[in-house]
């Protein structure tokens, strides 16, 4: 008789202390990131340049759709965002390792999205080796 139903929220309090800490987790992250496994710079057939993307993809978007593939480090993916905050339809995925970036690629390059634009994902170029940026071809 002296039962009563939970009520929504469950909770009683905040938990046991020194169960939760009060840290703000992106100053944890941060402070962690270069010590992390799989930090630093990545071979180029490590990473990949994605086009095609919908405007409203995030890091967390991309990542979800590549982490199957293989392990991605910390600050593995990036999601291109202009002024409003809308993605600008590229983004940008490094993998710890490049038989996972190439499964990727070979997976999901050419994907025809629901509104039938293609993705496009290839191997992401060296800095400076854009379309016009690289040494010339002539001969």
């Amino acid at each position: 008789a002296g039962l009563t139903a939970p009520s929504v929220g469950g909770g009683k309090g905040l938990g046991k202390p020194g169960s939760f800490s009060t840290s703000d987790m992106q100053q944890v992250v941060g402070a962690l990131i270069k010590q992390l496994p799989g930090s630093g710079t990545k071979p180029a057939e490590n990473c990949l340049y994605i086009e095609g993307l919908p405007l409203n993809t995030t890091d967390l978007d991309l990542y979800r759709l590549f982490s199957p593939f293989g392990s991605i480090p910390i600050t593995g993916v990036k999601a291109k965002v202009v002024a409003d905050g809308s993605c600008s339809g590229v983004g940008w995925v490094d993998f710890n390792d490049a038989a996972a970036a190439q499964a990727a690629m070979e997976a999901l390059n050419d994907l025809v999205l629901p509104d039938g634009t293609v993705l496009k994902v290839r191997g992401k170029r060296p800095k400076g080796q854009g379309p016009g940026q690289g040494p010339s071809q002539e001969v």
